[in-house]
């Protein structure tokens, strides 16, 4: 049985990868903040999903490049079971 679920992760636990299973994603804008980059991404097949990604410095990306991440940590939150009547 499937299940809805929401994940919760901070923008550290992305990184770029080359997986095939990669999140593929669209920069939308970066941003130099010393020891990272903060690329803001459209994310997902369709590229619907907003994601905010710190990459290690002294990487380079730039409004419109196309990347693709890997999500190396985060939670599964559950969504509730549904109530019966008992």
């Amino acid at each position: 049985m499937r299940r809805r679920a929401k994940i919760s992760f901070h923008p550290g636990d992305l990184a770029l990868t080359d997986s095939r299973d990669a999140i593929p994603g669209n920069v939308t804008r970066a941003t130099y903040r010393g020891a990272y980059l903060r690329a803001e991404v459209m994310a997902g097949p369709a590229g619907d999903i907003p994601l905010s990604v710190n990459i290690a410095a002294p990487a380079a990306l730039s409004r419109g490049q196309r990347i693709s991440l890997a999500l190396r940590d985060g939670w599964v939150i559950p969504d509730a079971a549904p109530s019966h009547p008992s």
